[in-house]
């Protein structure tokens, strides 16, 4: 038996051949200066990609059930609390994430990160696979962006950092586009 994947493309054609009137309700992050501009009118405006840098990280609370000092190994894991700053200072996204090690390679300890930034107009949420000795090294971690709310929703692309020689501070950028 073969399955088809209905998307939004394939639905909407569905809908539009047995002439049915679809509606779509309004959610958050969804609402227009124009209270009378329809869903697809809005898409438009929206931008193709949407790029926020230069942002310096600040760790502001973690835990760890390995010890950094010593070296991570499969198994362990912790917690961060951190906030991400402007160009101009200025706090624009309250960070949370969480990472546990789950392979030992002969190049490095793999880790799964799971972030989530909560900004003023919605969230990013990362998630992804990292070599944790180069991150400890100092090079640039790129985790990929599998979902978003607000004025992020629909967007897809990349949330990197990079250690800095400050214990706690990184340099940190989230770049956006448009998935469809």
């Amino acid at each position: 038996m073969r399955r088809t994947k209905i998307t939004r493309r394939t639905g909407a054609a569905l809908a539009l051949a047995l002439g049915l009137l679809v509606t779509v309700p309004a959610t958050a992050g969804t609402a227009s200066a124009d209270p009378g501009q329809s869903a697809a009118a809005h898409h438009r405006h929206q931008p193709r990609s949407i790029d926020l840098y230069p942002l310096q990280e600040k760790v502001l609370e973690r835990t760890y059930t390995g010890n950094p000092a010593t070296g991570f190994k499969v198994g362990d894991g912790g917690t961060w609390h951190s906030q991400l700053s402007d160009a101009d200072g200025e706090v624009i996204s309250d960070t949370r994430g969480t990472s546990l090690a789950v392979y030992q390679g002969a190049d490095g300890l793999y880790t799964i990160m799971d972030n989530t930034d909560v900004l003023e107009d919605g969230t990013v949420h990362s998630y992804g696979l990292v070599n944790t000795n180069k991150l400890m090294a100092g090079e640039n971690i790129m985790l990929p962006v599998v979902g978003g709310t607000g004025r992020y929703e629909g967007y897809i692309g990349f949330r990197s950092f990079q250690k800095t020689t400050t214990e706690g501070m990184y340099n940190s950028r989230i770049q956006l586009w448009k998935s469809s």
